[in-house]
Protein backbone atom coordinates (compact mmCIF):
# COMPACT_ATOMS: atom_id res chain seq x y z
CA UNK A 1 0.00 0.00 0.00
CA UNK A 2 1.26 3.67 -0.73
CA UNK A 3 1.91 5.87 1.20
CA UNK A 4 -0.65 8.69 2.05
CA UNK A 5 -0.15 12.00 0.39
CA UNK A 6 -0.67 15.73 1.29
CA UNK A 7 -3.75 17.37 -0.40
CA UNK A 8 -1.83 20.64 -0.33
CA UNK A 9 1.47 19.37 -1.74
CA UNK A 10 1.01 16.14 -2.93
CA UNK A 11 4.13 14.72 -0.91
CA UNK A 12 4.26 11.74 0.74
CA UNK A 13 3.26 12.10 4.61
CA UNK A 14 3.52 9.19 7.25
CA UNK A 15 -0.10 7.56 8.32
CA UNK A 16 -1.30 8.95 11.63
CA UNK A 17 0.70 12.15 11.00
CA UNK A 18 -1.43 15.48 12.28
CA UNK A 19 0.75 18.16 9.93
CA UNK A 20 2.05 18.08 6.62
CA UNK A 21 6.28 17.85 7.23
CA UNK A 22 7.15 19.49 3.76
CA UNK A 23 4.23 22.50 3.83
CA UNK A 24 3.20 22.29 7.02
CA UNK A 25 -0.21 21.71 6.00
CA UNK A 26 -2.76 20.47 8.74
CA UNK A 27 -3.55 16.85 7.65
CA UNK A 28 -5.84 15.91 10.40
CA UNK A 29 -9.32 18.02 10.75
CA UNK A 30 -9.52 17.24 14.33
CA UNK A 31 -6.19 18.12 15.40
CA UNK A 32 -6.15 20.10 18.97
CA UNK A 33 -7.91 23.28 18.84
CA UNK A 34 -9.51 22.62 16.08
CA UNK A 35 -13.05 23.48 15.73
CA UNK A 36 -14.99 20.79 14.16
CA UNK A 37 -18.69 20.51 12.58
CA UNK A 38 -19.10 24.28 13.83
CA UNK A 39 -19.75 23.23 17.30
CA UNK A 40 -16.77 20.80 18.82
CA UNK A 41 -13.64 22.23 19.93
CA UNK A 42 -11.28 19.39 20.31
CA UNK A 43 -8.82 18.93 23.32
CA UNK A 44 -6.86 16.28 23.32
CA UNK A 45 -6.75 12.72 21.30
CA UNK A 46 -7.46 10.03 24.26
CA UNK A 47 -6.34 7.19 22.23
CA UNK A 48 -6.74 4.81 19.73
CA UNK A 49 -9.26 1.26 19.21
CA UNK A 50 -9.70 -1.12 16.57
CA UNK A 51 -12.00 1.32 14.51
CA UNK A 52 -11.57 4.33 14.99
CA UNK A 53 -10.19 7.41 17.53
CA UNK A 54 -11.31 8.97 20.56
CA UNK A 55 -10.58 12.83 21.36
CA UNK A 56 -11.81 14.92 23.94
CA UNK A 57 -13.71 17.99 23.16
CA UNK A 58 -15.79 20.72 24.33
CA UNK A 59 -19.13 21.39 23.17
CA UNK A 60 -20.01 25.30 22.08
CA UNK A 61 -23.88 24.57 22.37
CA UNK A 62 -24.26 21.69 25.79
CA UNK A 63 -21.15 24.00 27.38
CA UNK A 64 -20.04 20.39 28.77
CA UNK A 65 -16.89 18.25 27.56
CA UNK A 66 -17.99 15.37 25.53
CA UNK A 67 -16.35 12.23 23.84
CA UNK A 68 -15.67 12.14 20.05
CA UNK A 69 -14.71 8.73 18.43
CA UNK A 70 -14.18 8.77 14.90
CA UNK A 71 -13.57 5.99 11.96
CA UNK A 72 -10.30 5.48 10.66
CA UNK A 73 -9.46 6.55 7.13
CA UNK A 74 -9.43 2.79 6.06
CA UNK A 75 -12.76 2.29 7.52
CA UNK A 76 -14.56 5.58 6.30
CA UNK A 77 -14.95 4.28 2.89
CA UNK A 78 -16.58 0.79 3.33
CA UNK A 79 -20.51 1.03 3.40
CA UNK A 80 -20.43 -1.63 5.62
CA UNK A 81 -18.37 -0.33 8.38
CA UNK A 82 -20.75 2.89 8.24
CA UNK A 83 -24.12 1.26 8.39
CA UNK A 84 -22.34 -0.65 11.64
CA UNK A 85 -21.22 3.05 12.71
CA UNK A 86 -24.61 4.55 12.26
CA UNK A 87 -26.44 1.67 13.62
CA UNK A 88 -24.78 2.35 16.79
CA UNK A 89 -25.83 5.78 17.04
CA UNK A 90 -29.57 4.31 16.37
CA UNK A 91 -29.38 1.62 18.90
CA UNK A 92 -27.43 3.45 21.99
CA UNK A 93 -29.82 6.42 21.72
CA UNK A 94 -32.73 4.40 22.82
CA UNK A 95 -30.64 3.58 25.99
CA UNK A 96 -30.69 6.18 29.39
CA UNK A 97 -28.82 4.40 32.02
CA UNK A 98 -26.80 5.38 34.66
CA UNK A 99 -24.45 2.87 33.80
CA UNK A 100 -24.49 3.26 30.20
CA UNK A 101 -22.27 5.74 28.08
CA UNK A 102 -25.19 8.04 26.57
CA UNK A 103 -24.35 8.85 22.45
CA UNK A 104 -25.69 12.16 21.79
CA UNK A 105 -25.29 12.63 18.04
CA UNK A 106 -23.59 11.21 14.61
CA UNK A 107 -21.92 13.77 12.86
CA UNK A 108 -20.08 13.57 9.12
CA UNK A 109 -16.99 16.46 9.00
CA UNK A 110 -15.15 16.93 6.18
CA UNK A 111 -16.02 12.78 5.05
CA UNK A 112 -15.19 11.62 8.50
CA UNK A 113 -18.18 10.15 10.09
CA UNK A 114 -18.10 10.84 14.15
CA UNK A 115 -20.12 9.97 17.21
CA UNK A 116 -20.38 12.87 20.31
CA UNK A 117 -20.66 10.87 23.53
CA UNK A 118 -21.22 11.56 26.92
CA UNK A 119 -17.36 12.51 28.45
CA UNK A 120 -16.50 9.97 31.15
CA UNK A 121 -14.02 11.04 33.50
CA UNK A 122 -11.91 8.06 34.62
CA UNK A 123 -10.46 4.90 33.29
CA UNK A 124 -11.51 1.46 31.50
CA UNK A 125 -10.91 -1.66 33.60
CA UNK A 126 -8.61 -2.72 31.50
CA UNK A 127 -6.39 0.06 32.37
CA UNK A 128 -7.51 -0.07 36.15
CA UNK A 129 -6.11 -3.88 35.81
CA UNK A 130 -3.02 -2.69 34.03
CA UNK A 131 -2.31 0.10 36.95
CA UNK A 132 -3.21 -1.82 39.79
CA UNK A 133 -2.86 -5.88 39.06
CA UNK A 134 -5.92 -8.42 39.98
CA UNK A 135 -9.03 -6.56 42.02
CA UNK A 136 -10.29 -7.21 45.19
CA UNK A 137 -13.54 -9.19 45.33
CA UNK A 138 -15.59 -5.70 46.51
CA UNK A 139 -15.25 -4.31 43.14
CA UNK A 140 -15.44 -7.44 41.60
CA UNK A 141 -19.45 -7.25 42.99
CA UNK A 142 -19.22 -3.37 42.00
CA UNK A 143 -18.97 -4.52 38.55
CA UNK A 144 -20.89 -7.20 38.46
CA UNK A 145 -24.12 -5.19 40.15
CA UNK A 146 -23.72 -2.20 37.28
CA UNK A 147 -23.04 -4.35 34.30
CA UNK A 148 -26.05 -6.72 35.08
CA UNK A 149 -27.91 -3.20 35.13
CA UNK A 150 -26.44 -1.72 32.31
CA UNK A 151 -27.17 -4.92 30.41
CA UNK A 152 -30.83 -5.30 31.32
CA UNK A 153 -31.08 -1.98 30.07
CA UNK A 154 -30.01 -2.84 26.38
CA UNK A 155 -31.64 -6.26 26.34
CA UNK A 156 -34.97 -4.23 27.33
CA UNK A 157 -34.21 -2.21 24.22
CA UNK A 158 -33.59 -5.14 21.70
CA UNK A 159 -29.46 -4.55 21.70
CA UNK A 160 -26.87 -7.33 22.45
CA UNK A 161 -23.65 -5.82 23.24
CA UNK A 162 -21.62 -8.47 21.62
CA UNK A 163 -18.38 -6.73 22.41
CA UNK A 164 -18.26 -6.66 26.49
CA UNK A 165 -14.76 -6.62 27.68
CA UNK A 166 -12.90 -4.26 30.18
CA UNK A 167 -11.64 -2.16 27.73
CA UNK A 168 -15.20 -0.74 26.95
CA UNK A 169 -16.15 -0.70 30.80
CA UNK A 170 -15.70 2.57 32.53
CA UNK A 171 -14.23 3.47 36.02
CA UNK A 172 -15.60 6.68 36.83
CA UNK A 173 -13.97 8.85 39.50
CA UNK A 174 -17.35 8.49 41.80
CA UNK A 175 -16.76 4.55 41.58
CA UNK A 176 -19.45 3.93 39.13
CA UNK A 177 -19.33 1.18 36.12
CA UNK A 178 -20.44 2.71 32.86
CA UNK A 179 -20.61 0.85 29.90
CA UNK A 180 -19.94 1.89 26.01
CA UNK A 181 -18.60 0.99 22.72
CA UNK A 182 -22.05 -0.21 20.97
CA UNK A 183 -19.77 -0.29 17.91
CA UNK A 184 -20.53 -4.11 16.92
CA UNK A 185 -23.62 -3.88 18.70
CA UNK A 186 -26.72 -5.23 16.98
CA UNK A 187 -30.42 -5.51 16.94
CA UNK A 188 -32.03 -8.64 18.59
CA UNK A 189 -35.48 -7.75 16.37
CA UNK A 190 -35.33 -7.86 12.79
CA UNK A 191 -31.80 -8.60 12.15
CA UNK A 192 -32.67 -11.39 9.97
CA UNK A 193 -30.04 -13.34 7.65
CA UNK A 194 -27.46 -10.23 8.30
CA UNK A 195 -26.36 -11.27 12.10
CA UNK A 196 -26.17 -14.79 10.80
CA UNK A 197 -24.04 -14.29 7.73
CA UNK A 198 -21.64 -11.46 9.44
CA UNK A 199 -19.12 -14.13 10.87
CA UNK A 200 -17.49 -13.40 13.83
CA UNK A 201 -17.15 -10.49 15.28
CA UNK A 202 -15.73 -9.26 18.48
CA UNK A 203 -12.51 -10.20 21.08
CA UNK A 204 -11.18 -13.17 20.65
CA UNK A 205 -10.93 -13.43 24.28
CA UNK A 206 -14.66 -12.58 25.09
CA UNK A 207 -15.98 -14.08 22.75
CA UNK A 208 -18.80 -16.90 23.71
CA UNK A 209 -18.95 -20.57 22.14
CA UNK A 210 -21.51 -19.78 20.10
CA UNK A 211 -20.80 -16.71 18.45
CA UNK A 212 -17.45 -18.90 17.31
CA UNK A 213 -19.50 -21.22 15.74
CA UNK A 214 -20.90 -18.59 13.65
CA UNK A 215 -24.36 -18.30 15.58
CA UNK A 216 -26.66 -15.55 16.68
CA UNK A 217 -25.55 -13.49 19.62
CA UNK A 218 -28.17 -13.60 22.30
CA UNK A 219 -28.31 -12.18 25.80
CA UNK A 220 -26.34 -14.99 27.12
CA UNK A 221 -23.51 -14.26 24.78
CA UNK A 222 -23.05 -11.25 27.00
CA UNK A 223 -23.33 -13.31 30.22
CA UNK A 224 -20.60 -15.26 28.72
CA UNK A 225 -18.18 -12.13 28.14
CA UNK A 226 -18.87 -10.91 31.71
CA UNK A 227 -17.88 -14.03 33.02
CA UNK A 228 -14.68 -13.42 30.89
CA UNK A 229 -14.22 -9.96 32.14
CA UNK A 230 -14.82 -10.67 36.02
CA UNK A 231 -12.00 -13.90 36.10
CA UNK A 232 -10.00 -11.48 34.23
CA UNK A 233 -9.95 -9.03 36.62
CA UNK A 234 -9.85 -11.44 39.78
CA UNK A 235 -7.01 -13.44 38.17
CA UNK A 236 -5.22 -10.26 35.93
CA UNK A 237 -5.37 -12.73 32.85
CA UNK A 238 -8.00 -14.00 30.84
CA UNK A 239 -9.69 -17.56 31.11
CA UNK A 240 -8.78 -18.35 27.82
CA UNK A 241 -5.66 -17.25 26.29
CA UNK A 242 -3.58 -19.38 22.95
CA UNK A 243 -0.10 -18.48 20.74
CA UNK A 244 -2.72 -17.46 18.17
CA UNK A 245 -6.55 -16.10 17.80
CA UNK A 246 -7.47 -19.06 16.34
CA UNK A 247 -5.92 -21.04 19.18
CA UNK A 248 -7.78 -18.81 21.88
CA UNK A 249 -11.45 -19.60 20.09
CA UNK A 250 -10.70 -23.36 20.47
CA UNK A 251 -9.84 -23.15 23.98
CA UNK A 252 -13.38 -21.30 24.59
CA UNK A 253 -14.92 -24.46 22.60
CA UNK A 254 -13.14 -27.41 24.45
CA UNK A 255 -11.24 -26.23 27.78
CA UNK A 256 -13.22 -25.54 30.75
CA UNK A 257 -12.41 -22.58 33.30
CA UNK A 258 -9.15 -23.11 35.72
CA UNK A 259 -11.39 -22.78 38.83
CA UNK A 260 -8.84 -23.24 40.96
CA UNK A 261 -7.63 -19.49 39.91
CA UNK A 262 -10.70 -18.29 41.68
CA UNK A 263 -9.76 -19.69 45.09
CA UNK A 264 -9.47 -16.58 46.56
CA UNK A 265 -13.41 -15.39 46.36
CA UNK A 266 -16.02 -16.24 48.10
CA UNK A 267 -18.17 -19.64 47.11
CA UNK A 268 -21.28 -17.24 45.72
CA UNK A 269 -19.26 -15.07 43.35
CA UNK A 270 -16.93 -18.42 42.16
CA UNK A 271 -20.09 -20.21 41.39
CA UNK A 272 -21.43 -17.13 39.75
CA UNK A 273 -18.05 -16.69 37.37
CA UNK A 274 -17.56 -20.11 36.52
CA UNK A 275 -21.33 -20.41 35.74
CA UNK A 276 -21.58 -17.66 33.38
CA UNK A 277 -18.59 -19.54 31.84
CA UNK A 278 -20.73 -22.54 30.93
CA UNK A 279 -20.59 -23.99 26.89
CA UNK A 280 -23.96 -24.20 26.30
CA UNK A 281 -26.11 -20.79 26.58
CA UNK A 282 -29.41 -22.40 28.85
CA UNK A 283 -27.00 -23.09 31.77
CA UNK A 284 -25.53 -19.91 32.02
CA UNK A 285 -27.31 -17.63 34.61
CA UNK A 286 -30.85 -15.58 33.23
CA UNK A 287 -29.86 -12.10 34.09
CA UNK A 288 -33.02 -10.53 32.64
CA UNK A 289 -35.28 -11.20 35.87
CA UNK A 290 -36.57 -8.25 37.60
CA UNK A 291 -34.12 -6.42 40.48
CA UNK A 292 -36.54 -7.22 43.37
CA UNK A 293 -36.39 -11.13 42.33
CA UNK A 294 -32.38 -10.94 41.97
CA UNK A 295 -30.77 -12.69 39.03
CA UNK A 296 -30.64 -16.27 39.77
CA UNK A 297 -28.71 -19.35 37.62
CA UNK A 298 -30.65 -22.22 36.13
CA UNK A 299 -28.41 -24.73 36.61
CA UNK A 300 -29.21 -28.46 35.15
CA UNK A 301 -32.08 -29.88 35.43
CA UNK A 302 -30.28 -33.28 36.55
CA UNK A 303 -29.02 -31.27 39.69
CA UNK A 304 -32.00 -30.01 40.47
CA UNK A 305 -31.10 -26.61 42.27
CA UNK A 306 -31.12 -22.68 41.38
CA UNK A 307 -28.40 -20.84 42.90
CA UNK A 308 -28.81 -17.14 43.77
CA UNK A 309 -26.25 -14.59 41.80
CA UNK A 310 -26.58 -11.61 44.07
CA UNK A 311 -27.42 -11.32 47.81
CA UNK A 312 -30.23 -10.22 50.05
CA UNK A 313 -33.44 -9.49 48.25
CA UNK A 314 -35.08 -5.68 48.17
CA UNK A 315 -38.03 -7.47 50.46
CA UNK A 316 -35.57 -8.99 52.89
CA UNK A 317 -33.79 -5.18 52.89
CA UNK A 318 -37.83 -3.80 53.63
CA UNK A 319 -38.55 -6.76 56.38
CA UNK A 320 -35.07 -6.10 58.35
CA UNK A 321 -36.22 -2.28 58.69
CA UNK A 322 -39.46 -3.11 59.61
CA UNK A 323 -38.45 -4.63 62.39
CA UNK A 324 -35.86 -2.26 63.58
CA UNK A 325 -38.52 0.09 63.68
CA UNK A 326 -40.83 -2.11 65.56
CA UNK A 327 -38.25 -2.79 68.05
CA UNK A 328 -37.44 0.60 68.60
CA UNK A 329 -40.77 1.66 68.90
CA UNK A 330 -41.85 -1.20 71.86
CA UNK A 331 -38.43 -0.54 73.35
CA UNK A 332 -38.95 3.28 73.81
CA UNK A 333 -42.92 3.08 74.22
CA UNK A 334 -42.23 1.03 77.34
CA UNK A 335 -39.78 3.27 78.93
CA UNK A 336 -41.67 6.23 78.50
CA UNK A 337 -42.77 7.01 82.23
CA UNK A 338 -46.34 8.55 82.61
CA UNK A 339 -47.41 12.09 82.08
CA UNK A 340 -45.83 14.74 83.92
CA UNK A 341 -47.77 16.93 86.36
CA UNK A 342 -48.44 20.65 85.84
CA UNK A 343 -46.15 21.96 88.82
CA UNK A 344 -43.09 22.84 87.44
CA UNK A 345 -41.18 22.16 90.71
CA UNK A 346 -40.44 18.21 91.74
CA UNK A 347 -40.66 17.05 95.50
CA UNK A 348 -37.12 17.62 96.61
CA UNK A 349 -35.42 13.81 97.85
CA UNK A 350 -34.31 13.39 101.33
CA UNK A 351 -30.85 13.61 102.16
CA UNK A 352 -28.26 12.34 104.76
CA UNK A 353 -26.74 15.83 104.03
CA UNK A 354 -28.23 19.39 103.58
CA UNK A 355 -28.82 19.67 99.68
CA UNK A 356 -30.19 22.89 98.36
CA UNK A 357 -33.67 23.06 96.18
CA UNK A 358 -32.40 23.65 92.55
CA UNK A 359 -34.93 25.74 90.87
CA UNK A 360 -35.46 23.90 87.46
CA UNK A 361 -33.76 25.25 84.06
CA UNK A 362 -36.19 27.13 81.32
CA UNK A 363 -35.76 23.89 79.31
CA UNK A 364 -37.42 21.90 82.07
CA UNK A 365 -40.58 24.26 82.37
CA UNK A 366 -40.98 24.42 78.79
CA UNK A 367 -40.82 20.98 78.45
CA UNK A 368 -42.90 20.27 81.53
CA UNK A 369 -45.82 22.63 80.21
CA UNK A 370 -45.76 20.96 76.87
CA UNK A 371 -46.15 17.89 78.24
CA UNK A 372 -49.39 19.19 80.33
CA UNK A 373 -51.23 20.40 77.61
CA UNK A 374 -50.47 17.05 75.20
CA UNK A 375 -48.38 14.19 75.98
CA UNK A 376 -47.22 12.02 73.29
CA UNK A 377 -47.65 8.64 72.95
CA UNK A 378 -43.50 8.09 73.00
CA UNK A 379 -41.15 10.17 74.21
CA UNK A 380 -37.43 8.77 73.99
CA UNK A 381 -36.01 11.75 75.44
CA UNK A 382 -38.06 11.82 78.89
CA UNK A 383 -36.16 10.96 82.07
CA UNK A 384 -37.81 9.10 84.45
CA UNK A 385 -38.77 11.18 87.66
CA UNK A 386 -35.96 10.15 90.88
CA UNK A 387 -38.92 9.87 92.74
CA UNK A 388 -39.90 6.62 90.94
CA UNK A 389 -39.79 3.57 93.46
CA UNK A 390 -38.08 1.42 90.78
CA UNK A 391 -34.99 4.13 89.91
CA UNK A 392 -34.98 4.38 94.62
CA UNK A 393 -34.49 0.80 94.58
CA UNK A 394 -31.99 0.74 92.17
CA UNK A 395 -29.59 3.51 93.96
CA UNK A 396 -30.75 3.12 97.08
CA UNK A 397 -32.44 6.68 97.81
CA UNK A 398 -34.07 6.83 101.29
CA UNK A 399 -37.40 7.43 101.15
CA UNK A 400 -39.21 11.43 100.64
CA UNK A 401 -39.21 12.52 104.32
CA UNK A 402 -42.46 13.86 105.62
CA UNK A 403 -41.13 16.96 107.16
CA UNK A 404 -39.96 19.49 103.91
CA UNK A 405 -36.54 20.35 103.96
CA UNK A 406 -35.95 24.15 104.00
CA UNK A 407 -34.44 25.98 101.22
CA UNK A 408 -30.39 25.99 102.19
CA UNK A 409 -28.49 28.72 100.60
CA UNK A 410 -25.03 27.92 102.80
CA UNK A 411 -21.88 25.14 100.92
CA UNK A 412 -23.45 21.87 101.93
CA UNK A 413 -21.12 19.56 104.15
CA UNK A 414 -19.34 17.04 102.86
CA UNK A 415 -20.56 13.64 104.56
CA UNK A 416 -20.86 9.52 103.50
CA UNK A 417 -23.61 8.71 100.77
CA UNK A 418 -24.09 5.25 99.55
CA UNK A 419 -24.10 6.38 96.10
CA UNK A 420 -24.76 9.59 94.11
CA UNK A 421 -28.68 10.99 94.83
CA UNK A 422 -30.20 12.01 91.41
CA UNK A 423 -29.78 16.01 91.04
CA UNK A 424 -33.61 17.13 91.87
CA UNK A 425 -34.95 18.31 88.77
CA UNK A 426 -38.08 19.15 87.05
CA UNK A 427 -40.97 16.24 85.75
CA UNK A 428 -39.67 16.23 82.67
CA UNK A 429 -35.71 17.41 81.55
CA UNK A 430 -34.45 17.11 77.85
CA UNK A 431 -32.18 14.03 77.57
CA UNK A 432 -28.56 15.71 76.04
CA UNK A 433 -28.97 14.75 71.85
CA UNK A 434 -27.03 12.05 70.17
CA UNK A 435 -23.84 13.28 68.70
CA UNK A 436 -22.80 12.38 65.46
CA UNK A 437 -19.31 12.25 64.96
CA UNK A 438 -18.29 14.41 61.24
CA UNK A 439 -16.88 12.24 59.18
CA UNK A 440 -14.36 15.10 57.84
CA UNK A 441 -11.53 15.64 60.90
CA UNK A 442 -12.12 19.40 61.74
CA UNK A 443 -7.93 20.10 62.09
CA UNK A 444 -6.55 23.24 63.83
CA UNK A 445 -8.95 26.31 63.43
CA UNK A 446 -7.25 28.60 61.00
CA UNK A 447 -5.98 31.95 61.46
CA UNK A 448 -8.31 34.70 59.94
CA UNK A 449 -5.26 35.12 57.32
CA UNK A 450 -4.68 31.36 56.30
CA UNK A 451 -6.12 28.93 54.41
CA UNK A 452 -5.90 25.67 53.80
CA UNK A 453 -5.02 23.54 50.31
CA UNK A 454 -5.55 20.01 49.99
CA UNK A 455 -3.55 18.48 46.70
CA UNK A 456 -4.89 14.95 45.60
CA UNK A 457 -2.74 13.79 42.55
CA UNK A 458 -2.88 10.20 40.61
CA UNK A 459 -0.70 8.32 40.38
CA UNK A 460 1.57 10.92 42.75
CA UNK A 461 3.27 14.60 42.26
CA UNK A 462 6.07 16.00 43.95
CA UNK A 463 4.47 19.21 44.87
CA UNK A 464 5.60 22.88 45.10
CA UNK A 465 3.82 26.34 45.87
CA UNK A 466 5.36 29.20 44.50
CA UNK A 467 8.45 27.80 43.70
CA UNK A 468 8.73 26.43 47.08
CA UNK A 469 8.58 22.29 47.45
CA UNK A 470 6.35 20.74 50.06
CA UNK A 471 6.75 17.19 50.03
CA UNK A 472 5.49 13.98 47.34
CA UNK A 473 1.89 13.19 47.83
CA UNK A 474 -0.05 12.56 49.94
CA UNK A 475 0.12 15.63 51.98
CA UNK A 476 -2.01 17.00 54.78
CA UNK A 477 -3.42 20.02 53.71
CA UNK A 478 -1.29 23.00 53.08
CA UNK A 479 -1.55 25.80 55.27
CA UNK A 480 -0.76 28.65 52.64
CA UNK A 481 -1.91 32.88 53.17
CA UNK A 482 -4.51 33.45 51.15
CA UNK A 483 -4.52 34.65 47.28
CA UNK A 484 -3.34 33.49 43.86
CA UNK A 485 -0.58 30.73 44.16
CA UNK A 486 0.78 28.61 41.59
CA UNK A 487 0.91 25.16 42.13
CA UNK A 488 3.37 22.72 40.34
CA UNK A 489 2.99 19.45 39.75
CA UNK A 490 6.19 16.79 39.01
CA UNK A 491 6.32 13.56 37.77
CA UNK A 492 9.00 11.54 36.09
CA UNK A 493 6.78 10.10 33.51
CA UNK A 494 5.05 13.84 32.98
CA UNK A 495 5.55 17.55 31.74
CA UNK A 496 5.56 19.71 34.51
CA UNK A 497 1.87 20.30 35.34
CA UNK A 498 1.00 23.93 36.71
CA UNK A 499 -2.41 25.24 37.40
CA UNK A 500 -3.08 28.53 39.17
CA UNK A 501 -5.76 28.18 42.31
CA UNK A 502 -7.13 31.41 44.28
CA UNK A 503 -7.29 30.84 48.11
CA UNK A 504 -9.65 32.51 50.36
CA UNK A 505 -8.90 33.33 54.13
CA UNK A 506 -10.75 31.02 56.49
CA UNK A 507 -11.62 28.29 53.93
CA UNK A 508 -9.80 24.97 52.44
CA UNK A 509 -9.77 24.38 48.96
CA UNK A 510 -8.71 20.69 46.87
CA UNK A 511 -7.11 20.31 43.87
CA UNK A 512 -7.31 17.24 42.33
CA UNK A 513 -5.42 16.27 39.11
CA UNK A 514 -5.38 13.12 36.89
CA UNK A 515 -1.92 13.25 35.37
CA UNK A 516 -2.80 10.44 33.22
CA UNK A 517 -5.80 12.57 31.75
CA UNK A 518 -4.81 15.93 32.30
CA UNK A 519 -1.21 16.07 32.04
CA UNK A 520 1.38 15.44 28.90
CA UNK A 521 3.39 12.51 28.79
CA UNK A 522 7.14 13.15 28.38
Amino acid sequence: MSAPLCPACQRPVAPGDAVCFHCRAVLDPFTSGARVADRYVIEENIGQGGMGRVYRAYDEVLHEKVAIKTLLPEFSTDPGFLIRFRDEVRLARRVAHPNVCRVHDYVDHEGTPFLSMEWVDGETLAARLKRLGARPEAELRVVLSAVTEALRALWSNGIVHRDLKPANLMWTRAGRVKVMDFGLARALLGAGERDRTSGVVGSPEYLAPEQIRGETATERSDTYALGVTLFELATGRPPYRGDSPAQTLMKHLSEPPDAMALAGLSEALRSTILQSLEKRPEARPDLREAVSEGPRIDKDPRQGTRVSLLGRRTWALSAAGLAILLVTTAYFGFMTPPAPSASPTATPIASPMPTPVVSPPPAAIHADRAGSESAPAVKPTDVPSPADPSLRAIHKVPPPSATPIPHVATTPTPGPVESPAPEPRGATTPAPPLLVSDPTPAGTPLAPAEARLVVVVTPWAEVFVDGDRKGLTPLPALVLPPGSHVVELRHPDFRPFRRTIELKAGEQSRLSVNLRLEAIRR
